[in-house]
């Protein structure tokens, strides 16, 4: 994790593109296990910020800002409809895996 400064720290994510087992190009994010965000459901997007929601209220999971290229892959997938795929990962492996929807603004 990146320490901003007195108690802030940011979320350490890498969105990156995949392939399913049919071979299909899918979005997929990791990030450290036990982070927080597998009590999401969706993921906002508004300008290069990305917010944690749980039913509609915001959650205290803080990430980077966006880059313009991952904030248009992830526009991209809020307007598919489709699902981002997330990833908790430990040293020694996936932890943990899950869904969440993106809204982008």
């Amino acid at each position: 994790m990146d320490v901003l400064g007195a108690g802030e720290e940011v979320l350490s994510v890498e969105i990156f593109s995949s392939a399913d087992v049919a071979g299909r190009p899918i979005l997929m994010m990791a990030v450290p296990c036990r982070c927080g965000l597998r009590q999401a459901d969706t993921l906002r997007i508004s300008g290069l910020v990305m917010v944690a929601m749980s039913a509609r209220s915001v959650l205290p999971v803080d990430f980077p800002t966006l880059t313009d290229g991952v904030r248009a892959k992830l526009v991209a997938l809020a307007r598919s409809g489709e699902r981002l795929a997330v990833g908790e990962f430990t040293a020694l492996g996936l932890f943990d895996s899950y869904f969440l929807d993106v809204l982008a603004e």
